[in-house]
């Protein structure tokens, strides 16, 4: 969506050029002293360019724990689920409520760690309301596999996550904090985390 795309841009822009290596340098820093999962969500392209053996074998001594590759296709998938399950840096894939049922039941079984359910159709942004096919289709993955099912694209407000978590394992906020960025910075998003949150943990 705009919002990311934008983000991707001004990375581009900084002078330090963002790059894999740095990211997972940032990760096995992290990770002496926070013990929660830590996962990254980057495009197919990036990670064949940087090599995909090379990706999940330095992504394991990085101790991240898990890849969400959304571009990457259930066709394509076994390479690389090999290298998830040989490094056991999860692979997460993606799926949306218009998947087929062979396609679903596919995805359901190869994804590792959760499984990320698109909750609306076009690009990520921010929404006003959520799809009445979501608890639904939920109970369908479940029905497959007792797979932890996470929902995103427009999930913008508390009361969205509260609406998610009846229903769902959990829920990801992404382009509304990017958003927060953008605008207000650091301290905002930390604010926007924060009043997630308590709507999770309450």
């Amino acid at each position: 969506g705009p919002v990311i795309q934008a983000s991707h841009f001004r990375a581009l822009s900084l002078e330090v050029k963002p790059t894999i290596q740095r990211a997972l340098s940032v990760v096995k820093r992290v990770k002496e002293s926070y013990k929660k999962p830590i996962v990254f969500m980057a495009s197919i392209n990036l990670i064949l360019a940087f090599g995909g053996a090379r990706f999940f074998e330095e992504a394991r001594v990085s101790r991240l724990d898990g890849v969400i590759i959304p571009d990457l296709s259930i066709e394509d998938v076994d390479e690389f689920k090999t290298l998830s399950d040989t490094t056991g840096v999860s692979l997460i894939l993606l799926v949306s409520t218009l998947c087929s049922p062979q396609r679903l039941k596919k995805i359901v079984q190869s994804t590792d760690g959760f499984l990320y359910l698109i909750s609306t159709t076009g690009t990520t942004g921010t929404r006003s309301e959520l799809s009445k096919a979501l608890p639904g289709f939920v109970k369908k993955i479940k029905s497959i596999r007792n797979v932890p099912v996470c929902i995103g694209f427009g999930v913008s407000s508390p009361e969205h996550v509260d609406e998610i978590c009846r229903f769902a394992d959990g829920a990801i906020v992404g382009s509304h904090l990017v958003r927060e960025l953008e605008f207000n910075g650091p301290d905002a998003v930390v604010k926007e985390i924060q009043r997630f949150s308590k709507i999770v943990t309450a």
